[in-house]
């Protein structure tokens, strides 16, 4: 196997978000997407937050659409206890505030519809949403966020270990995977030697049961398993800056069974691990299949580790 020498110069640009958007039920989960956010802010530089409540419009269940329903949020009283108990929680969960420029409000309609709304009109670089344990409607606001949103999007379940200290980056030496691993790269680097990368590949064996090959079954699979550890290793040395280097642990996942997001999952549960940084493809009809794959699949299945999906 070749060997390749790791860049001494590579600039790894510093993970920053310039407009947080963050989406607020006020119940259970919002506590641990505060938490994290501050866990974040103490390394990250996060300039402005916007933080979002948005009611549901009640009028969309009347039985008689004839009937115009009154929106709640006219009732100026109701939007304003709503606006006090989210600066109230904000104020004593962020212990960065004072650098960060932050933002309230409470609007009625459709949360998914309504956070889109709000990240094209802030033009968010990062939303931030929570996810409730065994709540499948969170699962799927998630995966149609992820499908939908054009910055980066941070889910945190209600479970979420409170610390960063190891990153799980999935990748298969796309332009999507550079990105995602850049950006695991930036954060090991600002939060210091105590955050190590495990960087992933998932691959399969091809069904070569119809052709006539001159290899046995285990010869094939050496080659096979060499060939991609090469791939991996080319990766990880194009990529990685000399000095975090050690930090980074390169594994071979080998997929007997359908599906890549469940080797993720149950990977991230065996090492650990603190936070998935995933790639997401763009917004074609292809790209968008090939999101449903394997991103959305693993949101569909996660319900402890935070995720960051890198446009």
């Amino acid at each position: 196997m070749a060997k390749h020498t790791p860049p001494t110069d590579l600039q790894i640009p510093a993970f920053s978000v310039r407009q947080a958007l963050v989406g607020m039920e006020m119940q259970s989960a919002d506590e641990p997407i505060l938490r994290y956010l501050d866990l974040w802010s103490r390394q990250v530089q996060i300039e402005s937050a916007y933080f979002l409540h948005v009611v549901p419009d009640f009028s969309s269940f009347t039985p008689f659409p004839e009937e115009v329903r009154p929106p709640l949020l006219p009732d100026y009283e109701i939007g304003e206890q709503i606006l006090q108990s989210m600066e109230k929680q904000i104020a004593e969960t962020l212990t960065e505030k004072e650098r960060i420029y932050v933002e309230y409000e409470v609007v009625e309609g459709d949360p998914l519809e309504e956070l889109l709304l709000a990240a094209g009109d802030q033009a968010a670089d990062l939303v931030v949403i929570g996810q409730r344990a065994q709540v499948e409607r969170h699962r799927i606001q998630a995966r149609n966020l992820v499908r939908e949103a054009h910055g980066n999007v941070l889910i945190v379940p209600e479970q979420a270990r409170m610390q960063l200290s190891s990153v799980l980056v999935p990748v298969d030496f796309s332009a999507h995977s550079i990105r995602s691993y850049q950006t695991a790269l930036a954060l090991a680097r600002q939060f210091g030697d105590s955050l190590d990368i495990h960087l992933v590949h998932v691959y399969e064996l091809p069904d070569l049961s119809v052709y006539k090959v001159s290899k046995t079954p285990a010869q094939f699979q050496k080659m096979v398993e060499e060939n991609r550890q090469e791939a991996l290793e080319l990766f990880l040395d194009s990529y990685t800056p000399a000095a975090l280097r050690k930090r980074v642990k390169a594994r071979l996942v080998r997929k007997d069974l359908p599906g890549i997001a469940g080797y993720l999952h149950d990977y991230a549960q065996e090492q650990g691990v603190d936070l998935v940084v995933m790639g997401a493809k763009g917004h074609s009809k292809v790209e968008l299949l090939l999101l449903g794959s394997v991103t959305e699949h693993f949101l569909g299945i996660n319900s402890r580790v935070p995720t960051l999906v890198v446009k």
